[in-house]
């Protein structure tokens, strides 16, 4: 396996097809800069989540760019991933205002420096769109949730990213327009779709880890101090019900309200957490799923 900086470098069979197909067409070196490219896009995010003692657990390039891999998942600071987040469209930035630099002091000719200049604002603008693992999508998904309860902003971004991969199906498959197929937007758009609509199913498992990661974050939040933050609720409401009201940048004390509306019990989030983890056998049977399909493909969230 290849590694970079003790970092596994994980290629996607796709890709290595594009390549062949890039050597016998003549394109490598086109091939070679793309992918130059896109590895100092993903060492951005590395960089970054690194800064931040984020574990990074590999590099994933894939048919239409890559994913650095770390196995924080919304248990971090907003700003922190916002940041991470970020770090990759810099770089083509930097990358952009670097090309512009070579040409104006002859180093570089016009030609190429306009061709790099091109990939890298292809990939960089590509990379925010708001569709997941796109950093736009991550971008989006990490804004909704300083406001928006988690599970709603869960289910709010893969919802987009799905209707936005659909379009973008829609528009390879030339719908909207006479120019015919365009057969590299539309693997694009059925893996980005296909990515989406697995994450989607399995949306609780990814519930549960968030969960399960709040008592960690609990800890170092009441080092710095926090501010808790009221939920009321009735007493007909389920644990299921309240635990979907969590946000990730506050620390909650659920209030139970009677029928006259006077508060009767208050308890704090992590008491309604753990009766939601392990209160009834279903749950249980739950939480052994949700581990096992993380040891098999959730256990890096995607930057």
């Amino acid at each position: 396996m290849i590694r970079l900086y003790g970092i596994p470098i994980q290629i996607h069979p796709l890709l290595w097809i594009v390549l062949a197909g890039s050597v016998l067409t003549g394109f490598i070196l086109e091939m070679l800069v793309l992918f130059g490219v896109v590895i100092i896009h993903e060492l951005g995010h590395v960089a970054a989540a690194s800064s931040f003692r984020w574990r990074v657990k590999a590099i994933r390039l894939l048919p239409f760019g890559g994913v650095a891999e770390v196995e924080e998942n919304g248990n971090m600071p907003a700003w922190q991933e916002l940041l991470v987040v970020l770090a990759g469209p810099a770089q083509n930035l930097l990358m952009v205002l670097v090309a512009m630099l070579c040409r104006s002091i002859g180093w570089w000719s016009v030609g190429w420096s306009e061709y790099f200049i091109e990939v890298n604002l292809l990939i960089g603008l590509f990379n925010l769109l708001p569709i997941l693992p796109l950093d736009g999508g991550k971008l989006l998904q990490t804004i909704l949730s300083i406001w928006m309860p988690y599970y709603q902003t869960l289910h709010a971004t893969f919802t987009v990213s799905l209707l936005l991969g659909s379009m973008m199906i829609a528009v390879s498959l030339g719908i909207w327009n006479a120019q015919g197929i365009d057969l590299n937007l539309l693997l694009i758009g059925m893996f980005l779709v296909a990515s989406n609509w697995s994450d989607y199913r399995n949306l609780s498992y990814i519930f549960i880890r968030f969960l399960m990661s709040r008592e960690i974050r609990k800890t170092k939040r009441h080092r710095q101090g926090v501010t808790t933050t009221p939920i009321i609720v009735s007493a007909q409401a389920t644990v299921q019900q309240v635990v979907k009201l969590l946000k990730r940048e506050q620390h909650h004390v659920i209030y139970i309200c009677n029928e006259q509306g006077k508060i009767t019990q208050a308890l704090p989030e992590q008491r309604v957490i753990a009766t939601y983890l392990s209160g009834n056998e279903q749950q249980v049977r739950a939480k052994r799923r949700y581990i096992r399909y993380n040891k098999r493909k959730l256990s890096e969230r995607r930057i």
